[in-house]
């Protein structure tokens, strides 16, 4: 894994079935590297994945969600 593509990644909510949250440059290189990561990953364990990608506004559209 190229180390200017990934800035890093965490394991999270393992009671719910388990999720990677993935922190990346976009750019193709780094969609093509996470398919390809899948792609083993599905292989070897037999368990199908999904991928969602992107992220929200925050609080720069929902600002009094803290006042």
């Amino acid at each position: 894994v190229s180390s200017n593509l990934l800035i890093g990644a965490k394991i999270t909510g393992g009671g719910g079935g388990g999720t990677v949250a993935v922190l990346t440059r976009r750019t193709p290189q780094t969609l093509e590297m996470i398919e390809r990561i899948v792609y083993r990953y599905e292989t070897l364990t037999r368990r199908q994945t999904r991928i969602f990608s992107g992220s929200s506004s925050g609080l720069y559209v929902y600002p009094n969600i803290c006042d």
